[in-house]
C-alpha cells in the first residue's frame, strides 16, 4: 500500500495501537506520541473538544483556524542522553 501523496511504502509502525486510547490519534488513527502544548494554544484550536490527537492532526487543525507560525517547535522534556549531540 502506498501513501496517496508520496511514493513511500506503507509503514505498519505508524499504525496506532488501540490497547490504550492515548496510543492512537482519534482523527487519523495513526500512532500518537506523548506530547503537550500550551493550554492557551490548545483551547484556541480545540475549544470545548477533548479529542486525542497526534501532533500532525493538531497542527492541521491549528492552521485551518488561521494559526500559522513560521515554524512549529519539537523539543525534549525530561531526562534524555545527550551523547553525540
Amino acid at each position: 500500500m502506498k501513501n496517496q501523496y508520496y511514493d513511500i511504502p506503507f509503514n505498519p509502525k505508524l499504525i496506532g495501537n488501540k490497547d490504550h486510547p492515548e496510543h492512537y490519534c482519534h482523527k487519523c488513527n495513526g500512532r500518537n506520541i506523548i506530547w503537550n502544548v500550551d493550554n492557551k494554544l490548545w483551547n484556541a484550536v480545540m475549544g470545548n473538544h477533548s479529542d486525542i490527537l497526534c501532533p500532525i492532526c493538531f497542527i492541521e487543525l491549528a492552521e485551518a483556524k488561521g494559526i500559522k507560525p513560521a515554524a512549529w517547535r519539537l523539543s525534549c522534556e525530561g531526562n534524555w542522553p545527550e551523547k553525540g549531540i
